[in-house]
């Protein structure tokens, strides 16, 4: 209830044009993840949806998370930004496994930082995590990547790893996929 309040979930319902919230919400709409399955649940929907799996697996690791600084800001930004949702589920998994450090490292330059702080096998490295769901997601990383560069000192103390998410509806977009790992694959420094 804190995170995603019955006042934000009405609202991802009436900007999507819909009277109420007992009305069927498209998947791919905007705001329809996580509002429509908290609706659902509101409602008494049998809760066997991957949907809310995912939203108890959010509740899970923001939990694991909070002796972290940065949890909070993580945890007030899930209901506004769709790839908190993966960045929050990836950092507790990594603090699982025991190498998460810390959040929101900072780059070196000004105020940037970027979301992870990892260290394995006695070494330390920075990780970005970016969820892409534009039609030409590579092009999209290749804009970050150069963003990113901008906002790194000449030589960073740690290396940077981007870990990117591609957004998926099944086989329908496994031509989408191929392609971005092929395009990925061309990207020059």
């Amino acid at each position: 209830r804190e995170i995603f309040p019955n006042d934000w979930t009405r609202a991802r319902y009436t900007a999507a044009g819909h009277s109420g919230m007992a009305d069927q919400f498209e998947p791919g709409t905007e705001g329809w993840f996580p509002a429509y399955h908290l609706a659902r649940t509101a409602h008494g929907a049998i809760c066997r949806d991957p949907g809310w799996n995912y939203l108890i697996e959010i509740g899970l690791a923001l939990e694991a998370l909070q002796e972290f600084d940065g949890a909070d800001r993580l945890k007030r930004q899930l209901a506004k930004n769709p790839g908190t949702q993966h960045h929050v589920c990836l950092a507790a998994d990594l603090h699982e496994r025991g190498v998460l450090k810390g959040l929101e490292p900072p780059t070196g330059v000004g105020a940037a930082s970027n979301d992870l702080l990892v260290e394995l096998g006695g070494r330390s490295f920075q990780v970005e995590v970016k969820e892409f769901t534009s039609r030409k997601p590579a092009k999209r990383l290749q804009r970050e990547i150069a963003d990113k560069v901008g906002k790194l000192p000449r030589r960073p103390e740690q290396p940077i790893v981007f870990h990117v998410v591609l957004s998926e509806n099944g086989m329908f977009d496994k031509e989408r996929e191929d392609g971005f790992l092929d395009a990925i694959t061309e990207l020059q420094g």
